[in-house]
């Protein structure tokens, strides 16, 4: 089972999305990639995580949740 993360690339006129990005086994680690593209290390400002699909596509996580669950991720990196 595989959690998917979208992403829209914004690098393109007009932005081109959503695409998939990547695949992963939890919510957890969908979310973290979604704040790695947004805040981390190696950031890519051009690719704005958009969405999450649970497996089968039963549960999205639409772009405010998602923005909600990237910014509780940071806040809890920076406590570390």
């Amino acid at each position: 089972m595989a959690w998917t993360l979208y992403v829209l690339n914004e690098n393109v006129q007009p932005p081109v999305g959503p695409m998939e990005h990547s695949q992963h086994e939890t919510k957890d680690t969908a979310v973290k990639e979604a704040w790695g593209l947004t805040y981390g290390p190696t950031r890519q400002p051009h690719l704005k995580p958009i969405r999450v699909e649970g497996p089968d596509g039963e549960r999205k996580i639409e772009q405010p949740e998602l923005e909600k669950l990237v910014e509780e991720f940071a806040k809890n990196q920076q406590r570390k």
